[in-house]
């Protein structure tokens, strides 16, 4: 049995542990501590990138500490979920910033396994931190790294999450799943509005649907950030 743990900061002032252990399937555990003592209103949801299908965590509650900080409060969940897919874990309570985890699963077939991802995380209140916009969605990534064998945090993780969404949403499109797709493609757009791959696929989702401007505009910026195939498809729908 392997441990590692690797002290990280995901939040303005939080520290969060990892713990990688050989056994069968992939266990997330998560402590989280909310800036609302009401945690009945805490919502969790774990959804599997590759088919959308929604994983309910099992709660585990404790009792708490009567020396602990009555603002606060703690409750630990456990997600059971498969290995070689993409998930997003989303925590939101009212009054706190919306926290976004991604994971990816991806483990070389010789070593699949079953391991184990805990961490504990603090979902702040809205007006706590100068440095969070109010539209910011905190997100942190955990990736399994073939060399080490070991989960890693990255703490830039928006370029990999773009291309994981953007990679998903393509897969959608393909299956002619172009509602499901433009979802993707608006949020990986969301964390970087230029990205030029992006806004091509996305405008060929919105052909599909019938937005034939909205596909245009997509088009013409993926060509102003630099696409060498978005001229062709100008040419053909847009002009």
């Amino acid at each position: 049995m392997k441990y590692l743990l690797i002290t990280i900061c995901i939040f303005i002032g939080v520290f969060n542990s990892m713990i990688l252990k050989a056994q069968s399937n992939l266990t997330i555990s998560c402590t989280i501590l909310s800036c609302n003592p009401n945690m009945d209103n805490l919502n969790i949801s774990c959804e599997n990138l590759l088919t959308n299908e929604i994983i309910k965590p099992k709660e585990h509650r404790y009792k708490s500490n009567k020396n602990a900080n009555l603002t606060q409060a703690s409750r630990s969940y456990e997600i059971v979920t498969l290995l070689q897919s993409q998930y997003r874990v989303t925590l939101t309570q009212p009054g706190c910033l919306k926290k976004l985890i991604y994971i990816d699963t991806s483990i070389p077939t010789e070593k699949e396994g079953e391991y184990e991802i805990s961490f504990k995380l603090e979902l702040k209140k809205q007006n706590d931190s100068a440095r969070a916009k109010s539209d910011s969605m905190p997100i942190s990534f955990f990736n399994y790294n073939s060399n080490t064998g070991d989960f890693n945090y990255v703490k830039n993780p928006a370029l990999i999450i773009i291309s994981i969404l953007n990679r998903i949403g393509v897969e959608k499109a393909i299956r002619n799943e172009f509602a499901n797709a433009l979802s993707y493609f608006n949020e990986a757009l969301g964390l970087n509005s230029n990205s030029q791959e992006v806004l091509f696929n996305r405008g060929g989702v919105k052909l599909k649907l019938n937005d034939i401007p909205g596909a245009c505009e997509d088009w013409n910026s993926a060509k102003q950030n630099g696409h060498p195939n978005a001229d062709e498809l100008i040419e053909q729908y847009c002009n």
